[in-house]
């Protein structure tokens, strides 16, 4: 019988000890941590059944049937306003990316000591505040209105695909760029000829991916005033529409559910 573990190592060696009880350790701090936060948010568990309750009644007995007089008239022109918000913005998000996460990769950046730093700051700002607090503050600046809400949604991109779009270029095979740095090729050439043949099917990916992303947050910004259905949204709900809330859940479902299929047939077809 073996005495050596899947990855090599010799079971009864302190190496392998060491690596167990550090493992182990390991798992015991997650559940402390978990207990831990459970405990601190003091979390009232039995109200669940009375609220999922409250939930099925609000959507059998308040929502339906919904108002379906209310879309043709008052909903065309925001959700034509929240797809073209979300289009310009994974647009603007592709372009602003694509050279980010150039120069945000370690292995391909043209400065590794002032732009590559500063590129993944801007990546960790994007990412780390939400599209609501993006949308109060772009609201604030310029106002009521669409173009807050392109902003919001192009950071929103940046955010998600800018990360992931450099660390696909930092695992790329270095062999092709070093040829061609060889052969006399500038930085841009090694990006495009050694990196991009690489990294554009995960590229596409992303993108497409990154469109669902933006197309689920541009629903919501309208609350903050960042245009959109949100406006629809959140008047109905204040003002206790609960029949227009139906209506309009269905049509962000339905869309949403359309661009999911869409984007499974794109991405078969491209990658």
């Amino acid at each position: 019988m073996t005495n050596v573990s899947a990855n090599g190592f010799d079971k009864g060696s302190l190496g392998y000890q060491l690596r167990s009880l550090a493992r182990y350790t390991v798992y015991l701090l997650v559940l402390a941590a978990i207990f831990g936060a459970y405990h601190h948010l003091n979390l009232p568990l039995h109200r669940v059944p009375d609220g999922m309750r409250e939930v099925v009644a609000m959507i059998t007995g308040r929502m339906f049937p919904p108002d379906w007089a209310y879309a043709p008239e008052h909903l065309f022109e925001p959700f034509i306003e929240t797809f073209a918000m979300a289009s310009v913005g994974t647009v603007f998000g592709i372009i602003l990316s694509v050279p980010l996460a150039w120069l945000a990769s370690a292995n391909m950046t043209p400065s590794y000591k002032i732009l590559y730093p500063l590129s993944r700051f801007f990546l960790v700002v994007t990412r780390s505040v939400h599209e609501i607090i993006w949308a109060l503050f772009f609201v604030a600046v310029f106002g009521f209105g669409p173009i807050a809400g392109m902003i919001v949604l192009t950071l929103n991109f940046i955010g998600f695909a800018g990360k992931l779009l450099a660390e696909n270029v930092e695992a790329a095979d270095m062999r092709p760029v070093e040829a061609i740095r060889a052969a006399g090729g500038g930085r841009m050439k090694q990006m495009i000829l050694g990196v991009y043949p690489q990294v554009r099917p995960v590229w596409i990916g992303i993108f497409i991916y990154g469109w669902d992303i933006v197309l689920r947050a541009s629903f919501i910004l309208g609350i903050v005033g960042a245009g959109g259905v949100g406006v629809q949204l959140i008047d109905s709900i204040e003002s206790l529409y609960y029949h227009r809330t139906g209506i309009i859940l269905i049509i962000i479902v339905s869309i949403v559910t359309l661009s999911e299929l869409l984007s499974i047939h794109v991405r078969k077809r491209v990658i």
